[in-house]
This record gives structure tokens, C-alpha cells and sequence, in this order.
């Protein structure tokens, strides 16, 4: 008898602390290119650049850039400072997207992805770089995995896309920057409901009450 009180009230402490763990979509955070060829790409920005701050394009099928960069598809488009992307500035270019984890619990989350760029790129989330690089002059062929599981704050969440486009002498107009991003997955966990913290006291204090019974049985 004594035994089965503990198992079940172990059990319902345990249900009661794994109710709000289940991570669920991070809201508010897309792939590149979600609007359509030749749009305006809506979720994403550059923050600086040779230019200044743009709107940027997500790019058309229609003849170089692409190939040599991966074809565009269903999941994930090319974007750049305009929608032919044919000639740009040499330089730094920081695409940037934001998403707020504002109910969410930060140390929790967790996005994983593909990306590729022209030329080489940093991830940097918040400020911070998050070491994760393509340290080479032509990542454009094919996407390339990522995954960010640290750097999150509470509320608003910068995501830095920092692309360098490299000199290339001899390339006439043709020096396009790029970026592609495909989320894959991007979860994180909710802060637990009141109600919870409260069933978990409940629990807390029946433990405590049923080890003062059983020593007293003892």
C-alpha cells in the first residue's frame, strides 16, 4: 500500500512537470523567397550593405544567376538587392530577420536549416556570431546545413545573415550577392501555464505530507 501511494503520486509529479515541455513552432520565422519570384521578399531585409538599408528581392528563373546558383524551389528562393541579381557592390551585406519568442522559453529553442550565399557568409544571432560560416568563394552550388540551438534571448530575436561579396576581376556586371535560407525545423518550448506551477506546488506538498505519514507508519 505504501509503495503504491508513492509510485502514483511520483507519476502524476512527473506528468505534471513534462505538461508544458512539448516544443511547438517558433511563430513568425520563414524561409527565403516565400512571396514569390520577383517580389519583394517580406520577412527579410538588409540591414546594411554598400547601399545602405534596402527591401530586398527574391530572384527570377530566368538565365543567370541561376545556375550557377541552386535552383530556386517550393521550399526556398534565391534573394538579393534586385530580382535579376546581375551586379552588386563589393562588400559586406547583412540580410537580417527577426521573430519574437515573446511566451516562449529561450534555452529552449532550436532552429534548424539550409542556407547558401554568394560569396562567403556568418550566421550571427543577436549580435553575436554564432560560428557557423561558408569560409569559401563559391557555396552557391548547393545548400549546406545548419544548426542553432543557443543565443536566444526572451522577446525580440535578430537573425544576421552576413554576406561578403568578393571582387572578381575580369566578371564585367556579372558580381551578384545572394542568400538563401530553407528553415527546416524552428521550435522552442512555452513558458508553462500558471496552472501547472500551481499542480506542481500541489504535488511538491503532497510528497512532503505523504513522507511525514510514512515515517510516522514506520
Amino acid at each position: 500500500m505504501r509503495r503504491t501511494r508513492v509510485s502514483t503520486l511520483l507519476a502524476l509529479m512527473a506528468f505534471v512537470m513534462s505538461a508544458g515541455a512539448a516544443p511547438i513552432a517558433i511563430p513568425g520565422l520563414y524561409s527565403t523567397g516565400t512571396s514569390g519570384e520577383g517580389n519583394v521578399d517580406p520577412y527579410y531585409w538588409l540591414a546594411a550593405s554598400p547601399y545602405g538599408p534596402l527591401p530586398v528581392y527574391v530572384v527570377t528563373t530566368d538565365g543567370f544567376p541561376i545556375p550557377p546558383w541552386a535552383a530556386n524551389n517550393g521550399s526556398s528562393r534565391w534573394i538579393s538587392r534586385t530580382a535579376n541579381a546581375q551586379a552588386d557592390a563589393v562588400g559586406f551585406y547583412t540580410f537580417r530577420t527577426t521573430f519574437d519568442l515573446t511566451g516562449f522559453l529561450p534555452h529552449t529553442a532550436v532552429i534548424v536549416g539550409q542556407w547558401s550565399s554568394d560569396n562567403s557568409a556568418q550566421i550571427w544571432l543577436n549580435g553575436v556570431f554564432t560560428g557557423i560560416a561558408l569560409n569559401w568563394e563559391q557555396p552557391f552550388w548547393s545548400l549546406h546545413n545548419f544548426t542553432i540551438t543557443s543565443g536566444f534571448q526572451a522577446g525580440l530575436n535578430i537573425l544576421d545573415f552576413v554576406v561578403e561579396n568578393w571582387d572578381c576581376p575580369g566578371c564585367n556586371d556579372w558580381n551578384p550577392v545572394g542568400l538563401r535560407v530553407n528553415i527546416l525545423e524552428a521550435t522552442a518550448e512555452p513558458v508553462p501555464e500558471p496552472a501547472t506551477f500551481a499542480l506542481l506546488g500541489i504535488g511538491l506538498i503532497g510528497l512532503g505530507l505523504l513522507r511525514r505519514g510514512l515515517k510516522r507508519e514506520g
